[in-house]
């Protein structure tokens, strides 16, 4: 092995190549001065383009002088390890720091490079490296690697590259209170930095005070105008532990770099250090637009604090962007303790404005948030969000997942809290489960405007105290003159936000036991409106579907339900204006249902109410309504109300789309009608059998039958009676062709002839058999039939 503890010099500009299989060390005291680049190899060959390979332990003889450039290097079945111990090895600028052998060790070695390019690569037996020369020094390309080995840096070992690329490629590569910076402080670009491991990457934080966090971050400084450097990792798994963390940062004019992850089979964040969580974050505070995060995994899993943040801070850079695509799963679940912030940092993926230690007055809008995976579950303060703090718009929220479960006060939410708009917030899934006081929400805290809370699902269930809503409120006033808010201009415009709206399409909506669908307004705004598309709505155990203001105008809930509206124990549909005693009119409620159930005694309400305003108006389209009644105010019953303490009434329409009310009922006669004039005695039968009828005459039917369906007759309008002569008189040719009816205009209704029985037929000119009145005079041309007579059944058998 080759054991460096001094200095290694090199006169002129020459690049310095040290080889050795057995492997290479760097004390605590190595020094590099060469003003050319540096590469350490523990390969047995070098290759050169003209063919020439110069070995380090073939013992043949080989030309001592070459022209040619080398072009690879030749690892034998074991090559040896690097290690680096040293406090401060260092190159010229625009140079390359190359180690490239069997495992790399740095356990506290510090590493420095200026505008050039640090190459770490482990490989495995048999390798064979392509090496080239570029402007810099060296380039290293590893396609035809098969096997690597591992990457460490530990104990507080540092690699700074100052507008320097860094890249490190290995199997398992680890940094274990470990650290790798790329920072620009110029007009020139700070360099990227890219891991390839091809098993696992890892950062492990510190969890004492004493440890360092192992982190990589790219960045650009305060003065700087250049952009930041990306970050990109090629891996199977990448794990972020005890606070390790990722990181782009923004403080000057450049832009943020990008970071993203491409881990074929997951990526964790798992815990919190001593001074952060374990984190993935672009972050701007300049005038810099922030990094973005891209993230393609087969399972993302945050928890127990693990966080991923694209945060703006107090200048005007727009923040990055997050968008991850897990193809199997997303787990955000829990939080964790960080003891030198003294804070419980939930699991959470967000985008941020305005964030800041320092100052609450920013200006930045916050960036946009896409997620696409086949589950999403959120748990335990699990927290996905969008927010805005100052005066920088929030950024939105996208999420399309197969399966959507929060669980335990699990949250989904675009939110701003200032005078900045909260962003919008849509999801797209087949199943959306919230559970034990979740929460799906849009939310303005301020004076900026409520965001819109957009669900397409195939169902939706509620249950435990949870919330979809869209609200607005006043803000705090401690935090609004943080905020920068003047108090005569805080007294006029605080709270003046304008809720956002709720749209909902889905198949089933289940809101189960006190859990909302609301939008609401607790400040001076307006209450945003609901509007749901569904087959089934069920509410049940005190749930409500609710619009509500504490003075500004209530907002409008429009439910279109292909079948079922059920509402069981308790449980009510409303829309409320000026809860505080304010003057906002109610908000109307439109309901378009096949059918509308509740139950008398259950207390199930549907309510436009209003307090100094106008009471909202309720319309109602249906083909039945069951157990619910209008009413002028609520009782203990199943109520439809629609009032104000104060103001005007509002009005309550009930329409039965296929039904005309003019037809809904029929007249009877006033008198009975006499039996013996209507039963026939035509053939009475024999004393050993009677045979009897009971025939109802009358339009109205058998009564209706509790066992079966509910049917919808239609009535059918009261017939007089025609006169009798009527019946045998020809209509004239006139009176067949012309529709004109003048000359009836002026009947009165005595002039109807009664309808007798009919007492024969005749065949008229056009062969056609007509009914008469009375018996015809018949001239049989042959013998007629001989009439049946009536005897006694019980003779049957004997001749008549």
């Amino acid at each position: 092995m080759s054991n460096i503890e001094g200095t290694i010099t090199v006169n002129g500009t020459a690049n310095f190549i040290l080889i050795n299989p057995n492997g290479i060390s760097f004390g605590p005291n190595a020094q590099i001065n060469i003003k050319g680049s540096f590469l350490a190899t523990t390969a047995e060959s070098m290759i050169f383009a003209d063919g020439v390979q110069f070995s380090a332990t073939n013992l043949q003889p080989n030309p001592l002088l070459t022209m040619s450039s080398p072009v690879g290097l030749q690892f034998g079945s074991n090559p040896g390890a690097i290690v680096n111990r040293a406090n401060n090895l260092n190159l010229n600028p625009g140079n390359t720091f190359a180690l490239v052998g069997g495992d790399i060790d740095f356990p506290g070695g510090n590493l420095t490079v200026v505008q050039g390019r640090v190459e770490l690569g482990s490989v495995g037996s048999n390798s064979q490296v392509q090496l080239g020369l570029t402007t810099i020094g060296f380039e290293i390309n590893y396609d035809g690697v098969e096997n690597f080995k591992n990457i460490s840096l530990s104990q507080g070992a540092l690699i700074e590259a100052n507008n320097s690329n860094v890249q490190l490629q290995g199997r398992q590569i680890k940094l274990n209170q470990g650290q790798i910076f790329s920072e620009t402080d110029s007009s020139e670009p700070a360099g990227d930095i890219n891991i390839n491991a091809s098993e696992s990457f890892e950062i492990l934080g510190g969890t004492r005070e004493e440890l360092s966090n192992g982190r990589i971050e790219a960045r650009t400084t305060r003065n700087a105008s250049g952009d930041g450097g990306n970050i990109q990792i090629q891996t199977e798994k990448f794990i972020s532990r005890d606070g390790g963390v990722l990181s782009s940062v923004s403080l000057g004019q450049g832009q943020g770099g990008q970071l993203e992850i491409n881990a074929s089979e997951s990526i964790e964040l798992i815990g919190t250090g001593f001074s952060t969580p374990s984190l993935l974050t672009t972050s701007t505070g300049g005038t810099g637009n922030g990094g973005q995060i891209n993230l393609n995994t087969d399972r993302l899993i945050l928890q127990d604090g693990g966080q991923i943040l694209a945060v703006t801070a107090v200048d005007t850079g727009k923040g990055g962007t997050i968008t991850i695509n897990a193809f199997e799963s997303i787990q955000v679940i829990g939080s964790g303790f960080v003891p030198n912030q003294a804070v419980t940092a939930p699991s959470r993926i967000s985008t941020e404005s305005g964030f800041t230690d320092l100052n609450l007055q920013g200006f930045s809008p916050g960036g946009n948030l896409t997620i696409n995976t086949n589950q999403l579950i959120v748990t335990d303060d699990g927290i996905i969000s969008a927010g805005s703090l100052g005066q920088g718009d929030a950024g939105n929220v996208d999420i399309t997942a197969n399966y959507i479960f929060l669980d335990n006060q699990g949250v989904i939410t675009a939110s701003s809290e200032g005078t900045g708009n909260a962003g919008n917030l849509t999801i797209h899934t087949d199943r959306l489960t919230l559970n034990d006081r979740s929460e799906v929400a849009v939310r303005s805290i301020g004076t900026g405007q409520g965001g819109n809370l957009t669900l397409n699902a195939g169902a939706i269930l509620l249950d435990g105290k949870s919330q979809l809503t869209a609200t607005s409120e006043a803000l705090d006033p401690e935090t609004a003159l943080e905020l920068g808010f003047e108090p005569e201009v805080l007294e006029s415009n605080n709270a003046l936000a304008n809720a956002g709206s709720l749209t909902i399409t889905t198949d089933n909506l289940t809101v189960n036991n006190d859990s909302e669908v609301t939008v609401s307004s607790f400040g001076l705004g307006n209450a945003g409106d609901i509007n749901i598309q569904a087959r089934d709505i069920f509410l049940d155990h005190g749930s409500r579907l609710s619009a509500e203001t504490a003075s500004g105008e209530g907002g409008n809930i429009s439910l279109d339900v292909e079948q079922f509206l059920s509402l069981r124990r308790a449980s009510s549909i409303s829309t409320t204006a000026g809860t505080t005693g304010g003057s906002g009119n109610g908000g109307n409620i439109h309901i378009n249902a096949l059918f509308i159930l509740t139950v008398p005694t259950e207390n199930s309400d549907i309510i436009a109410n209003a307090f100094l305003g106008q009471g909202g108006n309720i319309s109602i389209d249906t083909a039945g309504v069951f157990g619910i009644e209008e009413r002028e105010k609520l009782t203990p019953l199943s109520d439809i109300t629609a009032s104000s303490q104060f103001g005007q009434v509002g009005n309550i329409g009930i329409n039965r789309p296929d039904v005309d009310p003019q037809r809904s009922l029929v007249k009877l006669p006033d008198e009975v009608v006499d039996a013996s004039n209507v039963i026939v005695d035509a053939c009475r039968p024999g004393e050993a059998l009677s045979r009897g009828e009971f025939t109802i005459r009358g339009r109205g039917g058998l009564p209706s039958n509790p066992n079966e369906g509910v049917d919808n007759p239609t009535g059918l309008t009261e017939l007089g009676y025609p006169n009798t002569d009527s019946l045998n008189t020809q209509p004239s040719d006139r009176d067949r062709s012309s529709p004109n009816f003048e000359g009836n205009s002026n009947q009165s209704e005595t002039d109807t002839p009664t309808i007798v029985e009919a007492q024969g037929w005749i065949i008229n000119a056009d062969g056609n058999v007509v009914l008469t009145a009375k018996a015809p005079t018949v001239t049989p041309h042959s013998p007629g039939l001989s009439p049946a007579n009536c005897y006694d059944l019980s003779n049957r058998n004997s001749s008549p």
